[in-house]
């Protein structure tokens, strides 16, 4: 089995060959595409905390049911910082309203 490039968690992956990237199925980040490039390319240097809040970033524009995910291509991976950066700067208030969008949107009620 194969291993979340981000997370490290153990994935499902399914390779779409027609336009040269894989499907990613993540028990933490959800559901995303990754191109071929970038699927082999090396990560820039994270922290922890850098990883853990792209996790929150792809696990909150994925809905596999929708086919909805994000696509990450090797210029993605250089733009992490900027992706992450909004999240560093939440209220805890905000992260609590955060989660619990989450909660509601994930619960099934």
């Amino acid at each position: 089995m194969s291993q979340c490039k981000f997370c490290g968690s153990e994935v499902q992956l399914s390779r779409n060959n027609a336009n040269d990237n894989s499907h990613i199925t993540c028990p933490k980040c959800g559901y995303y595409a990754i191109t071929r490039t970038a699927l082999i390319a090396q990560n820039p240097p994270l922290s922890n905390d850098d990883k853990a809040l792209f996790s929150a970033h792809l696990r909150s524009h994925s809905v596999q049911e929708e086919n909805k995910f994000t696509l990450i291509t090797s210029d993605t991976l250089y733009q992490i910082p900027q992706i992450i950066a909004p999240y560093m700067r939440l209220s805890v208030s905000n992260k609590i309203e955060n989660i619990i969008n989450f909660l509601g949107n994930h619960s099934g009620f």
